[in-house]
């Protein structure tokens, strides 16, 4: 073979590998910012605390219907988010409306956790601007991004994370379901994912339907709702006031019930509800003994 026949094969095979690289780089973005389990943390925790958190890009409670594309294009305010979160101490927290891998490093270098990212894609003229990440007290030992739904102007995905919760890997979805989409395939799509993972899993996410909507039946072979899992006081408020304010409760943590057993539920104190149009829900759970 010619000497610049070589060069241009090798160069090929460059520019091949980078696109690759950008392309999964672009799907996802991980990062661990400590590797090592905090102080005070066993290695085998008796408790996981678990966040859904809509946080609306970053920018805050005010101007509610306003399309979050637009509020991209004004200036992010964190730290109430930051507040919001710390108020409750989650070991895992699943955020939607994300405004890229930027805001979900901002937000774990505040909160002293690793994270992941994953894009929505579009279909229309809007370049990405928005997606789904998972923060972690624990090492994340991988993460991949799932599409769930397709339709005019946005791609819907689902951000999936294995992190070890000493010594026992664990994954999580981090969802941000489509709302006028009506079909079952977001929940069917989801499920096949879900019955390939060996590991205890846990649904993170703002779903867009009410707990009486019929396609959460579809979850129902391995998740139980945290939120009526238990009848504590807190469970009860979150229950009645809901995650979205006039609306109802549309943000889940869906548990394997096969592996967890769920200790309490709740949403974030008053003082921490302007931080976004959504408030953020938590569940405290924790793995059962092995058979």
């Amino acid at each position: 073979m010619p000497f610049s026949s070589a060069i241009n094969g090798v160069k090929r095979r460059f520019v091949i590998s980078i696109a690759l690289l950008l392309f999964f780089s672009g799907c996802q973005t991980v990062r661990d910012i400590r590797k090592e389990l905090p102080a005070g943390i066993p290695s085998a925790p008796k408790q996981l605390t678990v966040m859904s958190y809509n946080i609306r890009v970053g920018y805050g409670g005010a101007d509610r219907g306003v399309d979050p594309y637009i509020l991209t294009q004004r200036e992010e305010n964190l730290p109430p988010i930051v507040a919001a979160i710390q108020s409750v101490d989650p070991d895992i927290v699943g955020l939607q409306e994300v405004r890229g891998p930027g805001q979900a490093r901002r937000l774990a270098s505040a909160l002293d956790m690793n994270y992941a990212f994953a894009w929505h894609e579009t279909d229309n003229e809007r370049p990405r601007w928005w997606g789904v990440a998972i923060l972690s007290k624990y090492p994340i030992l991988k993460s991949k991004r799932i599409q769930i739904t397709s339709e005019n102007g946005n791609t819907k995905s689902a951000l999936v994370c294995t992190t070890d919760i000493g010594d026992q890997p664990a994954t999580f979805f981090s969802i941000h379901t489509a709302r006028d989409r009506q079909d079952r395939s977001s929940f069917r799509g989801i499920m096949r994912a879900v019955e390939k993972i060996p590991n205890p899993v846990v649904l993170i996410g703002d779903l867009n339907m009410d707990p009486a909507d019929r396609r959460l039946e579809l979850l129902a072979p391995h998740f139980i709702d945290s939120a009526v899992a238990v009848d504590t006081e807190s469970a009860k408020k979150a229950r009645n006031t809901g995650t979205f304010l006039g609306i109802g409760r549309i943000d889940y943590v869906l548990v394997d019930y096969r592996y967890f057993e769920v200790r309490d539920a709740g949403i974030v104190s008053r003082e921490h509800w302007d931080a976004s149009d959504h408030l953020a829900y938590y569940t405290r759970i924790a793995l059962k003994p092995s058979p």
